[in-house]
């Protein structure tokens, strides 16, 4: 083996190495991220629904079973 070519062998090694570790530290960044709460927070700020918002969903539902109770009570005439 040349020195040329042992010189690329050992620079290929390192290269791989450089991508396990890589690798490895976007895992612990993720993990870090996860525990440290701030995906829950983000998670949170991403649900708040306002009051007006959650009144329409209320009468939407209320109307929504209304209809399938009306349609039952028929159903069972």
């Amino acid at each position: 083996m040349t020195l040329l070519a042992a010189i690329r062998s050992e620079k290929r090694k390192l290269e791989k190495q450089a991508r396990q570790i890589q690798h490895r530290l976007k895992g612990l960044e993720t993990a870090a991220k996860v525990l440290s709460g701030s995906a829950q927070r983000e998670f949170k700020k991403a649900t708040k629904v306002s009051a007006a918002a959650r009144r329409k969903m209320s009468l939407a539902a209320k109307r929504r079973w209304k209809k399938i109770k009306k349609g039952a009570t028929v159903a069972t005439s």
